[in-house]
């Protein structure tokens, strides 16, 4: 007998379920208020919100226009923000952590972790999934450590985004060197200041502002010198991680010693 099988679910579905159940949960005075917020905010067309829209059409109009989709729900949680649907908006919150895999909006601990430090980026305007990569990958560039020691702690919104990174805390004066440096690349990214323990460095007054670019351009070959320094670096920077992590999980076996992320990653920080 022939057995027949259901096609997969579309890689959208669990988003597509949770927006409807969002949408089910719009009052009158929430929906009036996302009309008038989708319009200042987003540049929707007229034609696009006249008549008589639902929340449901509403959220599958932004994701008609790409504003929200399975990478990214920031947007909509920056419409749910400002709405004062704070409990929605934490709804969307455990969803993403659930997907595991979708940018969204959540606060960094209070604390980062020993040895460390959070640096904020102020975004003007969209965040999206490949300004949070390039910007982690920058970074641990320009302080020369693994992209792994660069964190996204978390990403708010207000009346924009801040992006959070928890970086080594002996790293902090080797980014704020860096930081004037790309200025010219971080302005092209939306971002205008950033936060180094509890200063801010406003990148749009910057004398030394695109002295150089975070990234060769494709056109842009590194040197042979470059780049055999570049693989050097990445050589030791290996052989640290898998030397400490021998070494702990000796002391760990022994009983002299466990291990914890927190201290292998302070132990790998420039010096």
């Amino acid at each position: 007998m022939a057995v027949s099988t259901l096609p997969p679910a579309p890689r959208d579905h669990a988003l597509r379920v949770f927006i409807e159940q969002i949408a089910d949960d719009m009052t009158d005075k929430n929906l009036e208020d996302i009309v008038f917020y989708m319009r200042g905010f987003f540049g929707m067309r007229r034609r696009d919100l006249d008549g008589k829209p639902t929340s449901l059409s509403l959220f599958k109009l932004l994701m008609e226009n790409g504003y929200v989709n399975v990478n990214s729900i920031m947007v909509l949680q920056s419409l749910l923000w400002h709405i004062n649907r704070k409990d929605l908006f934490q709804r969307a919150v455990e969803f993403a952590e659930e997907q595991g895999d979708v940018l969204y909006v959540h606060t960094p601990n209070p604390i980062p972790a020993k040895d460390c430090r959070y640096v904020t980026f102020h975004v003007k305007g969209k965040v999206n999934r490949k300004t949070v990569e390039e910007l982690q990958s920058n970074v641990a560039r320009w302080l020369k450590v693994p992209l792994e020691f660069v964190s996204l702690a978390g990403v708010e919104v207000t009346d924009s985004f801040n992006i959070i990174l928890m970086i080594p805390e002996l790293s902090t004066e080797m980014l704020r060197k860096h930081v004037p440096l790309n200025s010219e690349w971080l302005m092209s990214q939306g971002m205008d200041t950033c936060k180094i323990d509890g200063e801010d460095i406003d990148l749009t007054d910057l004398p030394g502002k695109g002295v150089s670019s975070p990234l060769p351009k494709e056109s842009e070959d590194l040197s042979l010198q470059e780049l055999k320094r570049l693989m050097d670096e990445n050589k030791f920077l290996q052989s640290r991680v898998e030397t400490l992590q021998y070494e702990r999980l000796a002391r760990y076996e022994s009983g002299d010693h466990q291990p914890t992320n927190d201290s292998v990653h302070s132990s790998l920080a420039p010096v």
